[in-house]
């Protein structure tokens, strides 16, 4: 139908259909596109928290190693035994600092490990109270893990002095440190200076490492000994 200007009143009805379709095939556009963004922000996003959380737990773990402790387990023979000991997947020490037990209840001093759980691809921290005469197995942990799921590898090295008497004095990293080593002749082994954590994480743009992290250990006193059992 024609106006009185011989232009048209309206639309057609296919037109209108045509229009439509058109207009709902823009907002279809424009609504994946928003929804794609959307997920790629929130993957984003969920990203960023696990590598903070990873770092954030990195710093916790190098912390309580930098106050590793010399002290000594005792077993029934009374022989005495370094406690800190490790090798490239784990590490045993005693540190004057609790973070999972509560510190008004302790002597003092914390039984601390860092193990890397390949399975649940992991980093399990754990924690118990300090008791020199208490045999390894019987030792009850406090643990917390970090990583979960995340962590692809992650290896443990450490600073050693460099025994060969041809050599003067230096340091170099080795794979593992004090394993079981019994205190002898008045000798008693050296703790290492430094530890090093290495770690890749799954999900990673290809090349993509992370920095390791270095806990220089900042010995303290000795332990002393108890006069009786416990």
């Amino acid at each position: 139908m024609k106006g009185p200007l011989g232009g048209r009143e309206g639309f057609t009805l296919l037109e209108l259909l045509v229009a439509i379709t058109l207009l709902a095939a823009i907002m279809a556009i424009l609504t994946g596109g928003f929804s794609l963004s959307l997920r790629s922000w929130e993957a984003s996003k969920a990203k960023m928290e696990g590598h903070y959380d990873i770092t954030e737990g990195m710093y916790l773990l190098s912390g309580q190693v930098k106050m590793a402790k010399r002290a000594f387990r005792v077993d029934e023979k009374n022989k005495q035994t370094l406690v800190f000991s490790g090798n490239a997947g784990s590490v045993e020490f005693v540190s004057a600092m609790p973070r999972l037990l509560p510190s008004d209840k302790a002597d003092g001093f914390y039984l601390q490990k860092i193990t890397f759980d390949g399975n649940k691809h992991r980093v399990v921290f754990g924690e118990s109270w300090f008791q020199p005469y208490l045999p390894p197995e019987k030792v009850r942990w406090k643990e917390t893990s970090m990583g979960q799921g995340k962590i692809k590898s992650f290896r443990l090295e450490y600073l050693v002095r460099d025994n060969d008497p041809g050599k003067p004095e230096s340091y170099g990293w080795a794979d593992s440190v004090n394993s079981d080593t019994i205190v002898t002749g008045g000798k008693v082994p050296e703790m290492p200076k430094a530890v090093r954590m290495r770690m890749e994480t799954g999900g990673e743009k290809e090349n993509f490492v992370w920095p390791p992290m270095v806990a220089q250990i900042y010995e303290g006193s000795e332990i002393k000994m108890p006069d009786v059992k416990r």
